[in-house]
């Protein structure tokens, strides 16, 4: 008897940091969703009416990089601040709701999230000559959940963010101010002859290099290829490079 009193008193001595058979206050979701108006309210004037008018093209568009940098990363932490308070509210719901909106929106998360590192990544701009699987256009308009290309053939195709992450996404050749290298490799252990090919798929299915006909590595020496890389500027040449010999090392 003593035993059980003990168990009953230890039990309810015991702090919780979480009230988990409450409910969420209506105090909580009131003041978070102000504070979300306000960070969404923020950015939509600096999106609409402060960075537009900032100066040159090429400002602006440093400028939107930045801002959309600084934006996720302020939803994120508010995101991380929310689930703390309604957790703190109520453990078992914040849980319940949490498990249905990532299965109810499996996809919508996974579209989302993908756009995200797309566009943090600003590897491709609107008007970009662009090709995803069979369909080559230019890229019309970058979404929250998806992309869309206006095919050569004057059709509009709808990509979702989440199958770019999976299948190769190029961009083409743009007409003029390429800049091209020579880049010579040293195919390690393995014979050029093995590696001819799989350095011109890389080529293809890399996303820094501009691939067109005159792509094609040749064999210049004993364990040795040259081929001549195309990008939009220099910074990509180097990532080509880098990305060739890469998966070059992961074969060796």
């Amino acid at each position: 008897m003593k035993n059980s009193e003990l168990n009953i008193n230890d039990l309810l001595g015991k702090q919780l940091t979480a009230d988990q058979f409450g409910s969420i206050q209506v105090s909580t979701i009131i003041w978070l969703s102000l504070i979300a108006a306000f960070i969404f309210g923020f950015f939509w004037v600096l999106r609409k009416y402060v960075v537009p008018y900032l100066g040159s093209r090429k400002a602006v568009k440093k400028a939107n990089v930045l801002r959309y940098r600084i934006e996720i990363l302020t939803w994120g932490l508010f995101s991380l601040f929310a689930l703390y308070q309604l957790l703190t509210d109520s453990l078992y719901i914040t849980v319940i709701l949490l498990l249905l909106l990532i299965l109810a929106g499996r996809n919508f998360w996974r579209d989302l999230f993908a756009g995200i590192a797309f566009k943090i990544e600003n590897k491709f701009s609107v008007k970009d000559p662009v090709r995803f699987e069979d369909y080559n256009g230019n890229l019309d308009k970058i979404g929250t959940r998806n992309i869309q290309i206006k095919t050569d053939s004057e059709e509009i195709v709808v990509i979702p963010f989440r199958k770019l992450s999976s299948s190769v996404f190029i961009k083409r050749q743009a007409k003029g101010k390429l800049h091209s290298s020579k880049i010579v490799i040293n195919t390690v252990a393995r014979k050029p002859e093995e590696v001819v090919q799989k350095i011109s798929d890389w080529l293809y299915q890399c996303p820094w290099a501009v691939v067109n006909e005159k792509v094609s590595p040749k064999i210049t020496g004993q364990n040795e290829l040259t081929f001549t890389v195309y990008a939009v500027d220099v910074v990509s040449i180097a990532k080509t490079e880098e990305y060739i010999k890469k998966r070059l090392n992961k074969l060796s």
